[in-house]
């Protein structure tokens, strides 16, 4: 029967089981369902994708995805010892490490005083054990540029003396585990393929793991009582269709009644419905907490969070998954420029590197110190360079003491004190300040006994127990429950908290703690409404203030920068000219639509071309069959640029209030136009973007498992680039041996492989993108390919350059990992057989 920690008793009742911790009468409960269906059961799969077996000496874990201590908890279930590392132990296609370690092994050192053992390969145990130090470093003085990091001479901030203040955390830790020490906290069970003497071990007289090609055998008393699997299934990822949710909150007849109903709207109107609209999150400047992804019950708060500037994005500590959990919440990716990771802790760090492989263009701000371990810890992770990650990511690194400017926004930054490296930061805009407490050691007695003991000098205990950031207008501040980190004991015996705490926000990545924050009554980042179950704090209104309030230049400002930020976020402008940009500007003008109310019908003659800049818009047929939605940084309408007078193929309405910007076609043709009205570069992709749309290559790619994940900007920049053609029946479409220069995605007919080992697999039709990804990004002999294809009947599809591809990849990175080395990707055998973690 499954337990919990032993620092605990356990109580049981008819419907729950209840864990009383502490004196302050906090519950945990439990539904017993779990128990029911579960304790008898020698393999156990968990949401999170692990597995477990039971045995003698415990439960044995295949896999560590992140969220699996959390959901341990949650359905008490004993933290395993043991964990076997998968082969694949980076799953590609989420970008994501499921040998994530770090957070059960701190709780089995500190809440069960044993270690954790990682049972894998000699070489993955070499890499982990680079990783573990990477998480916890040894910082020698010697080895930091103190002119780089820190920036002295309009701050003084004492430069922390890393090594010493890392070693006396350490034995604040090791405190709670007198047996070992803290580097003893992991510790290695090898299994070698490679040698038949160590292709399988015993972990005790019972319990034995033997090793096999792709999967490892677990026997008790010579009985195997599991087989690991390789494929990771996270159910609570694949089972979220966005595209369904959307439908389902946005229908069509609904808007349309609505549309029609409704009296006649105006600017100003609309302006304050997007405002007061509880589904938009975007504000002037304010915070967006975020929820977790890693069980089915979203509405769990993770540490991540938004802070809007001018209504962009700076997410901190992104939670892994954010991508999904953005979409969502309804928030458009466009909308997030900038990145800040404040420590190196997984649970701070992973959604970090998932965000930065979907979106390369995003800006990574952290310290110098933080981001090569960073790099260091997913290096070894994705088995990727380290020199070609620091190559494509975009670091902007802080300078202790000095502002780094963000739009009109001052974020200054400083070092905690805690067992991970990491930092605290204030955000000042308009003489309204958002401070980021972070994890920080807050006991004054143990701040003291530092000070005896020379770890940290004068200035730093100064630093660390100055209480300026009261003053702030929002405080978000982690809670932790160990001695070394700000825990609720010494919280509140911060001076002034009764009259201070209205204006903190906590976050937590303990149970324990969320329990006794909303016992406390303490202000969470949740709200208590499940359908937007995550808060927004608004420090000023949206886009603009009342008119009364605000002068009309600055008006005329305000909307001029969303514009800019707007254009610079489109794939379609990225090599615009200056003249051309301030063309665009002055030739654009913002257009007002309430929910359900008409901006293009299907039939009639079009002359406007159109951007999202706040809202989302619905586009779908006369017979009611729904096209696609399209929100922020989106763009529609650009068959009306034809020189020719078509009729727009279309309805489109606004699904909630919406403010477009609008170009005429003239205007077009006169900032992109060349002579005699030819299309330049820009016009060119838009053209290519409205043939691709007449063919509805947006539902052909919701057929395939990979290109249907795509967000609506990574859509828009592969509808640029196909280019449309036809092949007749037997036609060799490209032959072994030469050198690989386009892919080609199958809209209609049937193609198979030849002359090749590829070819026992079955043919290929419609959805299907057939393209020898390897030798299609390399040159020479390696550019070369494997494998011959025929078309077997007429087959209509769609072909993408070599080159063209490539750029696509270079900025979308995460697509690239996810298909790395495969051939061809669609709707039959693609998960079954393609595409390996």
């Amino acid at each position: 029967m499954s337990r919990f920690s032993n620092h605990y008793d356990k109580k049981f009742s008819n419907s729950s089981i209840k864990k009383q911790i502490s004196s302050d009468s906090i519950f945990f409960e439990f539904e017993d369902q779990f128990y029911q269906e579960n304790f008898t059961k020698i393999q156990i799969s968990l949401e999170c994708g692990a597995t477990l077996y039971k045995t003698p000496i415990g439960w044995i874990q295949f896999g560590i995805p992140p969220g699996a201590l959390v959901e341990l908890n949650q359905k008490g279930i004993k933290v395993p010892q043991y964990y076997i590392i998968p082969i694949n132990r980076f799953h590609k296609r989420y970008a994501l490490s499921i040998a994530d370690f770090q957070n059960v092994a701190l709780y089995n050192f500190i809440e069960k005083q044993q270690k954790t053992y990682l049972i894998c390969s000699p070489y993955y145990a070499e890499h982990l054990q680079q990783v573990f130090y990477s998480l916890y470093p040894t910082i020698n003085q010697s080895d930091l540029n103190p002119v780089l990091e820190f920036y002295s001479s309009i701050d003084k901030n004492p430069i922390p003396q890393f090594n010493k203040e890392a070693l006396y955390i350490k034995g604040l830790v090791e405190q709670y585990n007198p047996k070992f020490q803290f580097q003893e906290m992991i510790d290695f069970v090898i299994l070698d393929k490679s040698d038949k003497k160590k292709m399988e071990v015993k972990l005790n007289d019972e319990v034995l793991i033997r090793a096999r090609s792709q999967e490892y055998n677990i026997l008790v008393d010579g009985q195997e009582v599991g087989t690991t699997n390789e494929k990771y299934d996270f159910t609570y990822v694949s089972e979220l269709n966005w595209d369904e949710e959307l439908k389902l909150k946005y229908n069509v007849d609904e808007l349309l009644k609505i549309g029609q109903s409704r009296k006649q709207s105006n600017k100003n109107l609309i302006q304050e419905k997007i405002l007061q609209d509880k589904d938009e999150y975007v504000c002037e400047f304010g915070v967006t907490f975020l929820p977790k992804l890693d069980t089915q019950q979203y509405g769990d708060s993770s540490l991540g969070f938004i802070i809007w500037i001018k209504g962009r994005g700076v997410i901190v500590d992104p939670p892994p998954f954010t991508l999904q959990i953005l979409n969502k919440m309804h928030i458009s990716t466009v909308l997030i420029e900038w990145i800040i990771i404040t420590q190196g802790n997984s649970t701070n760090d992973q959604g970090a590197f998932q965000l930065l492989f979907e979106n390369s263009n995003l800006e990574l701000i952290t310290s110098r110190l933080i981001y090569e371990r960073f790099l260091n810890k997913y290096s070894y992770y994705s088995q990727m360079s380290k020199d070609f990650l620091g190559k494509i990511l975009k670091f902007r690194p802080i300078s202790i003491g000095a502002p780094l400017i963000i739009k009109d926004c001052r974020f200054k930054f400083t070092f905690n004190m805690g067992l991970n490296l990491n930092l605290a930061f204030t955000a000042t805009r308009e003489k309204q300040t958002i401070y980021f407490y972070g994890e920080n050691i807050m006991d004054k007695q143990l701040i003291q006994k530092a000070f005896d003991g020379k770890v940290i000098s004068q200035d730093r205990k100064q630093q660390l127990e100055s209480d300026g950031w009261k003053n702030s207008d929002l405080i978000i501040m982690y809670m932790g429950k160990y001695s070394w980190e700000n825990n609720y004991e010494d919280i509140k015996q911060i001076k002034d908290f009764e009259q201070i705490q209205e204006k903190i926000y906590f976050l937590t990545r303990y149970q324990e703690q969320k329990f006794l924050i909303k016992q406390k009554k303490l202000n969470s980042p949740l709200n208590h409404d499940s359908s937007n179950p995550m808060k927004t704090i608004r420090l000023q209104n949206q886009y603009i203030k009342k008119l009364n309030q605000i002068n009309q230049e600055k008006i005329k400002q305000q909307e001029l920068q969303q514009k800019i930020d707007l254009f610079c976020t489109i794939e379609i402008f990225e090599n615009i000219s200056i003249k051309n940009f301030r063309d665009l500007l002055q030739s654009t003008k913002e257009e007002y639509f309430d929910t359900g109310e008409y901006i293009i019908k299907q039939d009639t003659v079009g002359t406007k071309f159109y951007f999202v800049m706040a809202g989302m818009v619905c586009i779908f047929t006369n017979n009611r069959k729904l096209v696609r939605y399209c929100g922020t940084g989106s763009y529609f309408g650009e068959k009306a640029l034809n020189h020719n007078k078509e009729t727009r193929g279309a309805n489109i309405i606004a699904a909630k209030p919406t403010i477009l910007i609008s170009l005429e076609k003239q205007d077009f043709w006169f900032i992109f136009g060349e002579e005699r009205d030819e299309a330049g570069p820009i016009a060119e992709k838009l053209l290519s973007i409205q043939q691709s749309r007449q063919k509805d290559t947006v539902n052909l790619m919701r057929l395939n498992p990979i290109l249907r994940e795509f967000t609506e900007p990574q859509r828009q920049e592969i509808e640029m680039i196909l280019k449309e053609t036809k092949f007749d029946m037997n036609k060799i479409i490209w032959t072994k041996g030469d050198p690989a220069q386009f892919a080609i995605f199958i809209k209609s007919g049937s193609i198979k492989f030849s002359d090749c080992p590829e070819q026992v697999k079955p043919e290929m039709g419609e959805g299907y993108f057939i393209g020898e990804i390897d030798a299609l990004l390399n040159e020479g002999v390696h550019g070369k390919l494997t494998t011959t294809l025929i078309s077997l009947k007429k087959t209509e599809a769609f072909i993408i350059d070599k080159h063209m591809l490539l750029n696509f990849f270079k900025k979308n990175l995460g697509v690239l990992l996810k298909i790395n080395y495969l051939k061809c990707f669609g709707p039959i055998q693609q998960e079954q057989e393609d595409l390996k973690i």
